[in-house]
């Protein structure tokens, strides 16, 4: 029996089916990969919420404070970051040579491959801290008291970063996937689950979401603590 054997014209077809095939296929499979991580995205920033009200529980129903370079004991800020890593089970990294990335989950979202910001940060007793953070707290909610907030299930208190100062307090009424603004004009937080943003409300629950509502950004102070009016920057 004769056999078969591919001319090339042949052999091009298959291959052209092949890339037409992976072409079609490759976007979906991307869409897939990043809708698995913005799933993974959504565990961790659950876990910073839940690391953040057991914080509350320890220190007379306060959320941490998102940052200050006020510490008697520090020139180095201290991050909100920094204050969570005791309930999430995440040694601090007290040198250079610290496997920074291993012990930056889960500070660091999942779809964040590059760039990553690296934090020279100090503890609230004067240890230092080295680590990557990707996430954004809100100003607004920074020592504030968890029981006297009158709409906890509206206020976003963490969300995507990607820009220092990790810190939000202004909504961005521009028309880019940028939605919330730092103390001055950086723009911190970040649409990059698929055009959307990982959000943790104060209550605790998370949800990913295009662009939150200005009330759940610019916080009135007639919804929270008056006290606390002045105390974004001040460590408990």
């Amino acid at each position: 029996m004769k056999k078969h054997v591919f001319t090339l014209i042949e052999l091009l077809v298959v291959i052209a089916i092949i890339s037409i095939l992976a072409a079609m296929l490759l976007p979906a499979l991307s869409k897939a990969r990043e809708k698995g991580r913005g799933i993974a995205c959504t565990g961790q920033i659950r876990q910073l919420a839940l690391a953040a009200h057991m914080y509350a529980s320890d220190c007379e129903d306060f959320f941490p404070c998102y940052g200050s370079a006020n510490s008697s004991k520090s020139a180095q800020t201290v991050w909100f970051s920094t204050s969570l890593k005791p309930y999430l089970g995440i040694p601090l990294n007290t040198g250079w040579s610290a496997p920074y990335m291993a012990n930056s989950r889960p500070l660091v979202c999942p779809s964040k491959v590059t760039a990553w910001y690296r934090l020279d940060a100090k503890a609230a007793d004067g240890q230092r801290d080295i680590h990557y953070l990707s996430y954004a707290f809100s100003c607004r909610l920074s020592f504030q008291k968890v029981s006297r907030l009158k709409k906890p299930t509206d206020y976003v208190l963490i969300c995507d970063g990607d820009k220092w100062p990790f810190g939000f307090m202004y909504f961005n009424t521009t028309a880019d996937n940028r939605a919330m603004y730092g103390g001055g004009v950086n723009k911190v937080a970040f649409n990059r689950h698929l055009d959307k943003l990982t959000v943790a409300y104060a209550d605790g629950h998370t949800g990913m979401v295009y662009r939150p509502e200005v009330t759940q950004v610019e916080i009135p102070w007639t919804d929270l603590d008056e006290s606390q009016k002045t105390a974004s920057f001040i460590l408990p």
